[in-house]
């Protein structure tokens, strides 16, 4: 459920703010993980991804570590890259 979600926001996000024509989204099952990607070619974030502490990409942060998970945001050339990893039993 929580990797649903993050995968909502971050949608939500390319909707709402980075004026894309394209976002592709990727699930993946590696080893004893699931891996999720969401990537846009829109407008980019306006500051360092590591300091952005909005509401959504806390919130996205906050489910994906209370699960044992990793979660980064890559700011690209052209467009955003949300990935988060979360351990499955």
């Amino acid at each position: 459920m929580a990797v649903l979600r993050v995968a909502q926001e971050a949608l939500v996000n390319v909707y709402r703010h980075s004026h894309a024509s394209l976002a592709t989204v990727s699930l993946k099952r590696r080893g004893q993980s699931v891996e999720l990607s969401v990537r846009d070619d829109g407008a980019g974030l306006a500051q360092d991804p590591g300091n952005f502490f909005g509401v959504g990409l806390q919130s996205m942060r906050h489910r994906v570590e209370r699960l044992g998970g990793s979660f980064r945001i890559t700011s690209l050339k052209r467009g955003v890259k949300v990935f988060a990893s979360v351990p499955i039993a």
